[in-house]
């Protein structure tokens, strides 16, 4: 039997496999909204909320790193500790992206743009060993803390109360209220107890407010 020829296919009928890549709205850049707040104070809000989610994001890849690192006799309390940590700043990632989102802008989300705009200091790919981990998640936890309190008091000076509502309950007071929960994972020793309890108070002192429990969340969840 013989082969039938084959058809042509009109050249608008035929599917596409590359496409000319466009950008609709630059980074930066924010279209107007009709949701009360001016177009400054958005702006306003929105960079700092994609500099608290770079930090946020550089914490949580910290965590997994650092759980993946773990060892000693401590082990298995602090790698439970900080994958449960891990997946919380997962989850505050997503919450700022998209208070970024509702504001008009345009949040940060790959790990390149991350890693160019954190304030947080880059670990070596090597092992650490223990108290060099720990110590430098407490030094990211610092600057997060200092860039929520910043990013909450512009917000609150701009009438943006979302934006000051969302570092506040979710970075400054989020974990005074898991203080306690999730007994079975013990603390590491009183060393980093200390270090943290010292951090909190030290960022409460510079702006002039209390402390608070901060640090016994940190280890105690």
């Amino acid at each position: 039997m013989a082969e039938k020829p084959a058809q042509s296919v009109a050249p608008e009928l035929r599917p596409r496999y590359t496409v000319e890549y466009r950008e609709i709205q630059p980074y930066g850049e924010l279209p107007d909204l009709p949701i009360v707040l001016k177009n400054n104070a958005r702006k306003q809000s929105v960079e700092a909320l994609n500099q608290l989610l770079a930090d946020t994001m550089t914490l949580s890849d910290m965590y997994k790193k650092h759980q993946w690192r773990m060892s000693g006799a401590t082990f298995y309390q602090l790698h439970l500790l900080l994958d449960n940590r891990n997946e919380e700043q997962a989850a505050l990632v997503d919450l700022i992206a998209e208070r970024i989102m509702a504001l008009g802008g345009i949040s940060i989300t790959m790990v390149p743009d991350g890693a160019e705009m954190t304030r947080i200091p880059r670990p070596p790919k090597g092992r650490e060993d223990v108290p060099s981990q720990l110590s430098r998640l407490l030094e990211a936890h610092e600057i997060i803390l200092r860039q929520a309190h910043e990013g909450a008091d512009a917000a609150d000076e701009s009438s943006d109360d979302s934006s000051n509502d969302l570092p506040v309950s979710n970075v400054i007071r989020g974990a005074s209220r898991k203080c306690g929960s999730s007994p079975s994972i013990s603390p590491p020793p009183n060393l980093f107890v200390r270090r943290f309890e010292s951090v909190e108070s030290n960022v409460a002192s510079d702006r002039g407010r209390a402390p608070s429990s901060l640090a016994h969340g940190f280890l105690t969840i």
